[in-house]
């Protein structure tokens, strides 16, 4: 059984069709430590095997104990750093997410399956992955595609603005390609939002295309992202910026 907690309403069906092979029960978003203790506990308690989907950065202090206690395995989940042509609050399925057994992958506090993903993986041994992702990174600059690819097109002051905090966890040094691998190819699980089946990050680029050439994907203006703007051709800002910034206090070095 899963029990997921912040997942709003409008979230748990394309949450229950993408993980067909979970049986979900939805935790009440306000849920007081009365219900927790007297309904909650229990029924999480009576399930020979559990387990704990939640959405965002913030474990229910209660639930974080439980799930220590226990032994109960937690996962973080998150929107892929590929969403869809539509910003969530349209209320969109989206084509990724992550799922991280840490932290969310934007929590700096501690790490991340990502962070540490990037720290151990060898990916000079994997040649054929890091070709991969130089071709993937030359499809994301020729489409133009973005996380959501109809914001606000940002400087580069404004993406750089809140990541120039020194991290002493950073000590390896990693090409664009390895970055991009790790954090497109490797970490996110893409998935199709009509089928609910995994799928892969080129499909997903394609698919996000479509959106975009749909007349109702875009504003009469036009779409908002550009081919060479820094936050249309990678999308995030936490990691990839750090790469391409020479001398940035935040590289990975």
């Amino acid at each position: 059984m899963t029990f997921a907690v912040h997942v709003t309403e409008w979230k748990r069906a394309f949450v229950q069709q993408y993980f067909p092979g979970r049986c979900f029960r939805f935790l009440p978003k306000n849920l007081s430590e009365r219900d927790f203790e007297h309904v909650w506990k229990p029924t999480i308690l009576a399930r020979d095997t559990s387990e704990i989907f939640v959405w965002g950065p913030e474990l229910p202090p209660a639930l974080a104990a439980l799930a220590t206690a226990r032994s109960i395995p937690v996962w973080f989940m998150e929107d892929g750093f590929l969403r869809s042509a539509r910003p969530s609050a349209s209320r969109t399925a989206p084509l990724s997410l992550t799922l991280d057994r840490r932290t969310p992958y934007f929590d700096c506090r501690q790490p991340s399956d990502l962070e540490v993903l990037l720290m151990t993986y060898d990916f000079v041994a994997d040649q054929s992955l890091v070709a991969r992702a130089r071709a993937g990174t030359k499809l994301l600059l020729e489409s133009g595609i973005s996380k959501y690819n109809n914001g606000r097109i940002r400087t580069t002051e404004e993406v750089l603005a809140d990541d120039r905090q020194p991290n002493t966890r950073r000590g390896r040094g990693l090409s664009l390609e390895a970055l991009f691998a790790g954090a497109y190819l490797l970490y996110p699980r893409y998935v199709d939002p009509e089928t609910g089946e995994q799928t892969s990050f080129e499909a997903t680029v394609a698919a996000t295309r479509r959106q975009i050439e749909e007349p109702e994907a875009t504003s009469p203006g036009g779409p908002g992202w550009r081919a060479w703007g820094l936050y249309g051709i990678l999308g995030w800002r936490h990691l990839l910026t750090a790469a391409l910034v020479p001398g940035h206090p935040a590289r990975w070095q």
